[in-house]
C-alpha cells in the first residue's frame, strides 16, 4: 500500500528540479507533471468557488448556477481571474512544448499557424475573464466583446487541435505506444467536445429549471475535462523534460585558458 502511494507521488511530484554545477545552474521542468499539477490546482479552485457560491450566495437545491454564471458575480469573478492568470504561464509553456514536439512533422504554414494560435489563446483566456470581470464590476457594456473573444478562442482552439491531431497521427506510425496514446486521446477529446456541444445546446434552450440543472452539470464536466487537456496532450510528447541552464561566463573563460 505504501509503495503504491509513493509511486503515485513520484508521478506528480516534483514538476521541476534544480541542479547546480560548478559553472552552471540548470532548471529541469517535467511538462507532464507540471500540467497535471496545474490542472489539479485549477480544478480545486473552481470547485472551491462553486461550493462557496452555493453556501453563501445561491440556494443550489433550488437553482444550480453554471460556472460562467457564478463568474459574473462580483468577488467570484476575481477568483476566476486570479486562477486563470496563474494558469496562463503553464498554458504558454504547454503550447511552446507542443510546438517543439510537433514542429518536425509540420509544414511551414501549419508551423506558423500552430505557433501563433497557441500564443493568442494563452493570453486570450485570462483576458476574456478580465473583460467579464470589468463588465460585472464597473457596469461597462462589454458583453459583446466578451462573446467575440470566447468565440474567437473556440475557433482558434479547433484550428490548433486539428493541426496537432495531424502531428499525432504521423507520430503514431513510429511506435505502438504512440498509436495507443492517440486512440486514448481521441476518446478523451471526443468526450470533451461532446460535453461542450451539449452545454452550448442547453445554454440556448435553458427555459426551465430542469434544463438549467443539467446545463450546470454538463458545463462543470466540460470545464473539468478541458483543464486536463494539456496533461493528456503531454503524454504524446517525445521530449519529456525541458532544461533551462545559466552558465558562468567568468568560469568558462578561466577553464578555457
Amino acid at each position: 500500500m505504501a509503495s503504491s502511494y509513493f509511486r503515485t507521488v513520484s508521478i506528480i511530484w516534483p514538476p521541476w528540479e534544480l541542479r547546480s554545477h560548478k559553472s552552471s545552474i540548470s532548471l529541469i521542468i517535467y511538462p507532464a507533471k507540471l500540467f497535471l499539477l496545474s490542472g489539479i490546482f485549477t480544478h480545486i479552485m473552481i470547485t472551491f468557488t462553486v461550493i462557496s457560491a452555493c453556501m453563501m450566495t445561491f440556494d443550489c437545491w433550488d437553482f444550480l448556477p453554471t460556472i460562467s454564471y457564478i463568474g459574473y458575480f462580483k468577488g467570484y469573478d476575481r477568483i476566476f481571474v486570479l486562477t486563470l492568470s496563474a494558469f496562463n504561464p503553464v498554458l504558454l509553456l504547454f503550447f511552446s512544448a507542443a510546438f517543439a514536439n510537433y514542429d518536425a512533422t509540420l509544414s511551414k504554414i501549419d508551423s506558423i499557424t500552430m505557433l501563433f494560435t497557441g500564443i493568442i489563446i494563452s493570453f486570450a483566456v485570462p483576458f476574456a475573464f478580465i473583460i467579464d470581470e470589468a463588465g460585472s464590476s464597473f457596469y461597462v457594456p462589454l458583453e459583446q466583446v466578451h462573446l467575440v473573444i470566447v468565440a474567437g478562442m473556440i475557433m482558434l482552439g479547433m484550428i490548433w487541435v486539428t493541426i496537432s491531431l495531424k502531428c499525432m497521427y504521423k507520430l503514431k506510425n513510429y511506435s505502438l505506444k504512440q498509436s495507443r496514446i492517440l486512440q486514448n486521446f481521441l476518446i478523451y477529446l471526443g468526450v470533451c467536445l461532446s460535453m461542450l456541444l451539449i452545454t452550448i445546446c442547453l445554454w440556448y434552450n435553458s427555459a426551465n429549471i430542469t434544463i438549467e440543472w443539467i446545463e450546470a452539470i454538463f458545463e462543470y464536466i466540460a470545464v473539468s475535462l478541458s483543464i486536463y487537456l494539456p496533461f493528456a496532450y503531454s503524454l504524446s510528447f517525445q521530449v519529456t523534460k525541458i532544461t533551462i541552464s545559466v552558465r558562468s561566463l567568468n568560469h568558462s573563460l578561466l577553464s578555457s585558458s
